[in-house]
């Protein structure tokens, strides 16, 4: 969202003040000081955006001059484009005019009377057509949820009234109305193959990671559609037979999203465990333990830097802590850092294994897990002196290997952050087995956070998964009640129509089962990549589903 977004957001009241005069309006009283290149970038104003603001200064007349040339212009342009493809400076006055012609009401009469004339009807009927347009535009402005439609049916309109000397304004009306049915048909099945339900940014996000959330789970309810079909959905699952069908798609999009967590805690050339289980995870501890085996035999030897760095950190006034609490953490280090250095040789040439910096690592993880169970400013301080701490072993080990294990590493280190909190997911109460869900993959990626800051930007690990994975949660209780009358109008119907109830539950389970069927899910949604392709392709074509429906009606 550009910065001028975000303001009309904050203060809807200048939604109606055009850009040119807002962005001029805050420059002059607030932003005086700063280029004022500077601060159109600041605001989200591209090229474009300045080219339309220019177009639209000035009287209504200009702009409805301005608003033929642009029509005329985009028209040979047009002709240009079945030949040949435009060059990128032709491309861009294409797309200001097209903005032009759509904001600007002056610019878009005299676009559109372009329109019109550009057919060169013969007779003088242009003229005739321009008075018979006000009818197709009072229908336009009645219909404000035609309004994208509005310019071809006021064209076809024309185009009518030209052909029906007899009778031109019943004739354009007659072409408006057609043209609207046309176009809406066209538009609409656009809508049905481009998929019937808007999904939710969440939404979208899971089907880019292969998790196909059911429409209800999936629907954007900042629509009126969306909401009704989650609130649907919901009371589906109280139905005998199709709300077992549906509760299983629910169910199925929560394996996947389990499975697609614990995917992501496998090594660089480990193998897949499925399901999150007991079992998958000592899988997963074993293949952990051979992917670091690496550095069992290495050796590192002592880096002044890292030392420089240890006592920065413990001593970086930015991390608030205590003089005790300092002496904690060099007491932490010496043990189990500092003092496992050996010598080779009575000579010198000290050392510290792949397996004791290994322990290190292990022994920081651990700290870091129980500092996060204290809530404490105290707690926190220690926290990010050993996070920092942390990274610099990192820094430490990757100067001593090869790049190549130092990349094959950080892949490695990735995952298994990603493990620890899988794992420590599946170990809250009602993780039966270690089968986790998403609110408990949640609740472990806030708790593992490096800071509460991270988690509360969105950028802690693993939160661009556990974030959209709130969808899959029910988000209206069930208290019963609807399952209660289900289940009475169910032996209500069996006794006194046993056949078409039997009937009726089969047919309706059969549906069920075949619109909650992942494929079809994933249509519903607009998931498949050729889905929007054709959508674009009917809406771009549909002024001639217009053109074709006002010329049925016509006759």
């Amino acid at each position: 969202m550009s910065g001028l977004d975000d303001f009309r957001k904050k203060f809807p009241q200048y939604n109606d003040v055009s850009d040119a005069n807002l962005t001029n309006s805050l420059y002059s009283k607030h932003y005086s000081d700063m280029p004022r290149a500077e601060f159109d970038k600041k605001m989200g104003v591209d090229d474009v955006s300045k080219e339309v603001a220019s177009m639209r200064q000035g009287s209504a007349l200009k702009r409805g001059a301005r608003g033929a040339g642009a029509s005329l212009q985009n028209l040979g342009y047009g002709v240009t484009g079945i030949f040949s493809d435009l060059t990128p400076e032709q491309q861009q006055t294409v797309n200001v005019n097209k903005r032009f012609l759509d904001e600007d009401t002056a610019g878009f009469v005299g676009g559109l009377a372009t329109d019109v004339a550009s057919f060169a009807l013969p007779g003088g009927a242009a003229l005739k057509v321009a008075r018979a347009l006000p009818a197709a535009m009072k229908l336009a402005k009645a219909a404000p949820l035609l309004a994208p439609l509005a310019g071809n049916a006021a064209l076809d309109a024309g185009l009518a009234a030209a052909y029906a000397p007899e009778d031109r304004g019943e004739a354009a009306l007659s072409g408006a109305a057609g043209s609207v049915i046309g176009q809406g048909l066209a538009r609409g099945a656009g809508r049905v193959l481009g998929g019937l339900v808007n999904p939710s940014d969440y939404g979208k996000k899971l089907m880019e990671q292969g998790i196909q959330p059911t429409i209800g789970q999936a629907a954007d309810t900042n629509s009126i559609l969306g909401r009704g079909v989650r609130k649907a959905e919901e009371i589906m699952g109280s139905v005998p037979v199709v709300g077992g069908l549906v509760n299983n798609a629910r169910q199925r999009a929560t394996n996947e999203f389990v499975e697609k967590a614990v995917e992501r805690a496998i090594p660089p050339n480990g193998t897949p465990v499925g399901a999150p289980s007991r079992e998958a995870f000592q899988d997963l501890t074993k293949q952990f333990n051979k992917a670091y085996s690496v550095l069992d035999d290495l050796e590192f030897n002592p880096d002044k830097k890292f030392e420089e760095s240890i006592v920065d950190t413990i001593y970086n006034p930015d991390f608030v802590s205590t003089t005790e609490q300092r002496k904690f953490i060099e007491n932490f280090v010496g043990k189990h850092f500092f003092n496992q250095f050996r010598n080779k040789t009575e000579q010198g040439g000290a050392y510290i294994s792949g397996k004791a910096l290994k322990e290190f690592d292990s022994k920081i993880g651990e700290r870091l897990r129980d500092l996060s169970r204290d809530g404490s400013v105290e707690a926190a301080g220690q926290r990010r002196i050993l996070t920092q701490i942390d990274k610099e072993l990192t820094n430490f080990r990757n100067r001593q290997i090869t790049p190549e294990l130092a990349e094959n590493l950080k892949s490695t280190d990735t995952a298994y952050a990603n493990y620890k909190r899988v794992l420590r997911a599946g170990s809250y109460i009602g993780a039966e087995d270690g089968n986790f869900t998403p609110a408990m993959l949640q609740r472990a990626v806030k708790a593992s956070a490096r800071t509460q800051d991270d988690f509360a930007r969105g950028e802690a690990l693993m939160q661009d998964l556990s974030d959209p994975g709130q969808i899959l949660k029910n988000k209206v209780p069930n208290s019963g009640t609807a399952d209660r009358i289900a289940l009475i109008s169910a032996l209500a119907g069996l006794a006194t129509n046993p056949i078409g109830t039997v009937g009726a539950l089969i047919g309706g389970g059969a549906t069920a089962a075949g619109l909650y069927s992942r494929p079809v899910q994933k249509a519903l949604l607009g998931g498949y990549g050729k889905q929007k392709a054709m959508q674009d392709a009917l809406r771009r074509y549909s002024p001639y589903a217009g053109d074709l429906g006002a010329s049925f009606i016509s006759e």
